[in-house]
């Protein structure tokens, strides 16, 4: 569908079906293929030959010259039979999900493909902010396009839903939806301001409007709430973002501790029993120490928080010791003041809230009714069942002992049985698309985009390379990883072009120009970018070689090694052997003994003459003014940093299985001191993001009955 929908279209660029390549205007010097053939079209068949057909290996639109096959684990979900079981004998017969993976690219390349002369057209210059904005907005559009009624039962038989992620340094699905949420607090909010002003006020009412305190109540509250939006203030002045944990937590917890504060003075007024400045003093004296106790413990709590190595929870821990430290000054420094205030009212018998108007009724210096609330609460409820004698009591007390050994036993057990783990659904709500595309993709498909990325290494040394390629296929081989040849790797790559094995040179489109690295000459050094070959000590994978007399289809390439039987006889003279001496060995590419100026040329050779890869960092201003030029510009060296290619984890359907897969990569990568590397991608990414470490806590999901969409060089991806 894909090819018919695109390629297939008299739209698509203006194409013709066999003659013209779709891309060759992207890079100025076209893909190094041609769709000479006609393709398989899903148009008008029946579903058994749709299902049948889709039962064969399924490539990107390169047709596995490049990429090779989509694993399927990333495509289909919930299929019969399951993957790994059927074939085109065994076809497919139901797939309740289809996963479409598309790539976005970066703003930095979109700049650099609407400059391309070769662009239908013309060229289109675009600053790179101007690209990010195109970018986010093409998100949102393309999200809210493709989704248009997912919600809608009568919208035919497929519902539609999608995923951006955050990539390309915009915004995309959970970027949106955490801005909308952080946001969408204001109204609840104010609803829990209200609340706690209502119940504060309720218990400090009196039918005795002299007593009544509702008024002074209602300023500790206002008080409370403005330290707690100050201290935030200042949080956001220091540099921390208001992420949703501090948005639908620290308001409803920070304001309800402030106020607690404020009744415990109101209630010591209460006690004093008494309007003058002694009754005043005398309850300070008595609210003093528990107030700077419950302050002192809150702050050391929430200051504690901040050796956690988390964002999320030390950037919330940070705000909220703000505020109890705000808290403390207002309520201990200023509060006591209108409440004196409040005192002389009542000495001057001065009804509540209407303080201009006197009470008719004669002026007390304290009041001996009883407080109608203890009469319900505690001689109506509580002392019946509680303190009085009789079978009640005991009845009572004997379900508390149950009831208490009961929630113990329950606590115990539900510990062993939690569920640790965050995932995208938790912050979706259930009418957003995205969130029912988390929501069924953790149960179905679970899938994530994940990178290898290495920083300033020794890239030129022989030894450095063959490891760097070992983690590399260590990662892939893990089960939760999709398959992926090692030539997607950069750096093998480039040794196969410093190799006899070089491809390049077969249609180039100059003849007159040799593309492989061994006819590049090195005139400082008077050397050719010729790489050279070594023993396979580390056990590295060997490529998938088939007899030209076997038709067998291999899907994929494998690994940059081979067998000594399959090496190139110059190849093994040049390391002193001969056919018979090299059987049962295997050997790997590399180029050991080069200098750094050698590496250097070869590498912006390499580069300008392929396209390159491993998107290496290049120094400004050194590329071509011809905006047709492809990739002329000299890469920074050394080398400070480089990445591999996107590969895919899949099958990570719990917090467990997620950690279990990062676990198991980052021990062949990051874990590695002296080749040291990291594991990026969308779990990673999300948890630096929105501040869960990927250690702890993950973003797991993967998509429903919808389409996705992901590309092998870019960064930024939605999921449809």
């Amino acid at each position: 569908m894909w090819y018919d929908l695109l390629i297939a279209s008299n739209n698509f660029l203006g194409v013709t079906q066999g003659i013209d390549d779709p891309y060759s205007w992207t890079t100025g010097a076209g893909c190094g293929y041609e769709l000479g053939q006609s393709r398989y079209s899903f148009t008008d068949q029946s579903t058994e030959d749709i299902l049948s057909n889709s039962s064969r290996l399924v490539y990107n639109i390169d047709e596995g010259v490049t990429l090779g096959p989509i694993d399927r684990h990333l495509i289909l979900g919930r299929v019969t039979p399951p993957i790994g079981k059927y074939n085109y004998e065994n076809p497919i017969q139901e797939v309740k999900v289809l996963q479409n993976l598309y790539g976005s690219l970066l703003p930095r390349d979109i700049v650099n493909r609407l400059k391309n002369c070769n662009r239908p057209g013309g060229p289109i210059e675009l600053t790179e902010d101007e690209a990010r904005e195109l970018l986010e907005q093409w998100k949102e559009a393309m999200e809210n396009t493709w989704t248009q009624g997912w919600d809608d039962k009568d919208d035919g038989p497929v519902q539609f839903v999608a995923f951006f992620d955050d990539g390309g340094a915009t915004v995309g699905s959970t970027g949106r939806m955490l801005t909308q949420i952080t946001l969408d607090n204001t109204t609840l909010t104010i609803i829990s301001i209200f609340i706690i002003a209502f119940f504060s006020a309720m218990f400090l009412f009196s039918f005795d409007l002299v007593e009544s305190r509702v008024l002074i109540t209602m300023v500790g509250v206002a008080l409370v709430v403005l330290s707690f939006f100050s201290a935030l203030g200042f949080g956001i002045l220091t540099g921390i973002k208001v992420n949703v944990t501090i948005a639908w937590t620290l308001p409803f917890v920070i304001i309800g501790l402030g106020v607690d504060d404020v009744y415990i003075i109101l209630l010591a007024l209460k006690k004093q029993k008494g309007y003058t400045l002694q009754h005043w003093l005398s309850a300070m004296h008595e609210i003093v120490i528990p107030v700077t106790m419950t302050s002192l413990v809150n702050a050391s709590m929430f200051a504690i928080l901040n050796i956690s190595d988390i964002p999320a929870i030390y950037l919330t821990s940070r705000v909220a010791m703000y505020c109890v430290i705000a808290l403390y000054l207002s309520v201990i420094f200023c509060f006591p003041a209108y409440c004196y205030f409040d005192l002389l009212r009542q000495q001057n018998n001065r009804i509540d809230f209407f303080f201009c108007c006197k009470s008719s009724n004669p002026t007390r210096d304290s009041t001996e009714r009883d407080d109608f609330r203890n009469v319900i609460l505690y001689e109506k409820f509580y002392k019946p069942i509680v303190l009085n004698s009789g079978k009640l009591r005991y009845l009572f007390h004997a379900m508390i002992v149950v009831l208490s050994c009961a929630l113990f036993a329950v606590g115990c057990y539900g510990t062993t049985e939690r569920a640790v783990g965050l995932g995208l659904a938790d912050f979706f709500p259930n009418d957003n698309p995205a969130g029912r595309w988390a929501k069924i993709g953790q149960e179905v498909m679970a899938s994530w985009v994940i990178v290898m990325n290495w920083g300033a290494i020794n890239y030129k040394d022989g030894e450095t390379q063959m490891r760097m390629i070992k983690q590399f296929e260590d990662v892939v081989d893990n089960p939760r990883v999709g398959e992926t040849d090692t030539r997607q790797l950069w750096m093998a790559d480039f040794l196969i072009w410093t190799s006899r094995h070089c491809e390049d040179d077969f249609g180039r489109p100059n003849f007159d120009q040799l593309l492989c690295g061994r006819y590049q000459l090195h005139e400082e050094t008077d050397n050719y970018c010729a790489g050279s070959w070594t023993e396979n000590k580390h056990g590295l994978r060997l490529k998938n070689i088939t007899s030209i007399f076997d038709t067998t289809c291999v899907a994929n390439e494998g690994g940059i090694c081979r067998p000594g039987e399959q090496m190139h006889s110059a190849d093994l003279a040049e390391m002193g052997l001969t056919p018979e001496t090299a059987t049962g060995r295997e050997f790997c590419p590399l180029t050991d003994g080069w200098d750094d100026a050698q590496f250097e040329f070869c590498v912006n050779k390499w580069r300008s003459l392929t396209g390159g890869g491993g998107r290496l960092l290049t120094k400004p201003g050194t590329g071509s003014p011809d905006k047709c030029a492809n990739n002329d510009a000299e890469v920074v060296y050394p080398i400070p940093f480089s990445n591999g290619p996107t590969m895919y984890s899949f099958d990570v359907f719990t917090h467990e299985e997620t950690l279990e897969m990062m676990r198991t990569t980052r021990a062949h990568c990051d874990n590695v001191e002296d080749i040291h590397c990291w594991m990026s991608g969308i779990p990673c990414e999300y948890g630096l993001k929105w501040g869960f470490d990927n250690d702890i806590a993950y973003f797991s999901s993967s998509p429903p009955p919808f389409k996705l969409i992901i590309g092998p060089s870019t960064k930024t991806y939605s999921m449809f």
